[in-house]
């Protein structure tokens, strides 16, 4: 997120203010590829989620939630309602933190 005191100096800044339609209809949660791909700008996503000392980390579970967040918000600024489809995950009593991501992502995009 953008703090206050950066959207006021954007806002005093009259060579800026008549590009921007509206301050509150940017987004920078994600940044658009082109019209069908979007990425996050999350790069270490990956090794978070997946990587050896991904079970039982704080980072993994800050990293769902971060990536839950951005998908989100792709779907607000799209007003869009998607139907996303997941692998299912394995036994979640036997399954590792990295076979639920799909899950718990899921599950985060929604509550």
């Amino acid at each position: 997120p953008v703090s206050k005191e950066m959207v006021n100096h954007i806002k005093c800044d009259v060579s800026v203010v008549p590009r921007i339609g509206a301050l509150r209809e940017m987004n920078l949660e994600f940044f658009p590829v082109d019209s069908q791909v979007f990425i996050t700008d999350h790069e270490n996503a990956m090794e978070e989620l997946c990587g050896q000392s991904a079970e039982d980390s704080r980072k993994f579970d800050t990293c769902l939630q971060t990536m839950a967040t951005r998908i989100a918000t792709v779907f607000a600024s799209l007003k869009e309602l998607p139907f996303v489809r997941y692998r299912a995950a394995r036994d979640p009593d036997t399954a590792h933190d990295r076979e639920l991501v799909p899950s718990k992502l899921a599950s985060a995009i929604w509550d």
